[in-house]
C-alpha cells in the first residue's frame, strides 16, 4: 500500500509524533509512506530521530507525480487546512481511499478558542482559522470519507452513520524513555535538590486546558506555602495567561522550561517523583486521550488523572490515582499520597509501565493495518 498522512501542523507538535509513530509503523508492514505538512519542512529536527519517510509541504505534493500512486490519504483531523488540501486532491483523484483521524472534540476547541457557548452560534459562511475545523463543513468531509480513525471511542458520536471506524492509540518509543542515568543525577541539571518532591507537567497552555493546568500550579503553590520542599518542572508555551493576579503568586517552587524538543522530555519525566493530568469532565476532555498519559506511563513513575478518558481503562489505587475532580485539592491529595507512601507509588508505577506496555504498542500498529486493508481491500 502507498499512504499519505496528512498533517495540520508542523513537526513538534503532538500530532506529528502520533503520525510518526504510525507512519514508521507502517514502513515496517512494508507499506510505501509520505507525510504531508502544511510548511516548514525543517520542523522534522524536532523529532527525537530522523524519519525514513519522506516529508513533503502540501503543495510539492501537489506539484509531484507522487499522488498517481497513492492508495490511502490519512487525513489527521479536519481542520480547515487539511480538509481542503484533501477535497482538492480527492476532486482529481477520485480512486484514493480517504481516511480522517479524529483526536479531539473540534466543536468544543472551536468554541473555546472563540469564547462561545454553542456552535449553533457559528454561521455557514464564518471564515475559521486554518488550524481549527469549520463547524458545519468538517461534519460534510467526515460524510465523503472512506473511514474514520479515533483516538478514544466517546468521539465515535462525530461520525456518520455506516462510515467504516475503529479507534486507535498512539505508538509510543518505549526505549526513547527508559533513560539509564540516576534520577538525582539528572535533578542537578535543574538545580533541584535530592530530597525534594517533584512533579513534571509536559504541555502547552491554551483556551480549552488554561483552568486545568493552574490547578496544578494552584496545588504545588499550597503545598509548597505549607513547607513541602515541592518544584514543578514545566516545558511548553503559554498561548493564554493562566495566572490570575500573577504578581500575588510565589513562584519559587516553578521551573518553567519552555519549549524544549522532545528528546529532553524523557530526561524531564525520569526525575519527577509523580506525573499529573489534571482536570475533570468536560465537553474538552471526555472527547481526548491526552498525549501526556501514555508518556507518563511510559516514563515508570506513579500517575494521576481525571476521572475521564483513559481513566475508564486504569484501576484506581492498582495504575493511577484517579481524582474524583481533579482539582487543586485532588492533585494536593495525590501529592500526599504518594510522598508518604512509597510502596504505593511503586505498584502505581509498576502497574502504570505494564499498561502502557500492553496498549501503546505492536497492537496499535496492527490494528491500523488491517484497518487499510479493509478499507481498500488489498489483503
Amino acid at each position: 500500500m502507498n499512504i499519505l498522512f496528512v498533517l495540520y501542523n508542523e513537526y513538534g507538535s503532538n500530532s506529528s509524533l502520533h503520525v510518526h509513530g504510525f507512519a514508521k509503523a507502517m514502513l515496517e508492514r512494508g507499506c510505501n509512506v509520505t507525510v504531508a505538512i502544511p510548511a516548514n519542512k525543517k520542523s522534522v529536527k524536532h523529532l527525537y530521530e530522523i524519519p525514513l519517510y519522506p516529508v513533503l509541504t502540501f503543495q510539492e505534493v501537489l506539484n509531484s507525480s507522487v499522488l498517481q500512486d497513492i492508495d490511502i490519504i490519512h487525513a489527521w483531523t479536519p481542520r480547515e487546512c487539511v480538509r481542503k488540501f484533501c477535497i482538492k486532491i480527492r476532486s482529481s483523484y477520485k480512486k484514493i481511499k480517504l481516511l480522517v483521524h479524529l483526536e479531539d472534540n473540534e466543536e468544543a476547541i472551536l468554541m473555546n478558542a472563540f469564547g462561545v457557548d454553542s456552535i449553533s452560534d457559528f454561521r455557514d459562511d464564518f471564515v475559521i482559522p486554518a488550524h481549527l475545523s469549520h463547524p458545519v463543513k468538517y461534519k460534510e468531509f467526515l460524510s465523503v470519507c472512506d473511514g474514520v480513525t479515533v483516538l478514544i471511542e466517546t468521539l465515535f458520536e462525530f461520525i456518520p452513520p455506516n462510515i467504516p471506524k475503529t479507534i486507535i492509540w498512539p505508538i509510543i518509543p518505549q526505549n526513547h524513555f527508559q533513560i539509564k542515568k540516576n534520577k538525582y543525577k539528572l535533578r542537578e541539571n535543574y538545580g533541584i535538590s535530592k530530597n525534594c518532591f517533584v512533579l513534571s507537567y509536559t504541555g502547552n497552555v491554551h483556551s480549552s486546558n488554561r483552568d486545568e493546568v493552574r490547578s496544578l500550579y494552584l496545588a504545588v503553590a499550597l503545598a509548597y506555602r505549607e513547607g513541602m520542599d515541592i518544584r514543578l518542572l514545566r516545558t511548553g508555551e503559554d498561548h493564554v495567561d493562566f495566572y490570575e493576579n500573577k504578581n500575588r503568586w510565589d513562584l519559587s517552587p516553578f521551573i518553567e522550561l519552555g519549549f524544549v524538543e522532545y528528546g529532553e522530555i524523557a530526561s524531564v519525566l525520569a526525575i519527577s517523583d509523580l506525573l499529573v493530568q489534571p482536570g475533570n469532565s468536560t465537553i474538552f476532555n471526555d472527547y481526548r486521550l491526552p498525549s501526556k498519559l501514555p508518556e507518563f506511563f511510559c516514563a515508570g513513575k506513579p500517575v494521576a488523572l481525571p476521572n475521564t478518558n483513559l481513566a475508564k481503562y486504569l484501576r484506581n489505587g492498582e495504575d493511577a490515582i484517579i481524582m474524583s475532580k481533579g482539582n487543586a485539592l485532588d492533585i494536593l491529595n495525590a501529592i500526599v499520597k504518594i510522598r508518604h507512601n512509597p510502596q504505593l507509588s511503586k505498584k502505581l508505577s509498576k502497574n502504570g509501565k505494564e499498561f502502557q506496555v500492553k496498549n501503546f504498542g505492536k497492537s496499535n500498529q496492527i490494528k491500523l493495518y488491517d484497518f487499510y486493508t479493509n478499507i481498500t481491500g488489498n489483503k
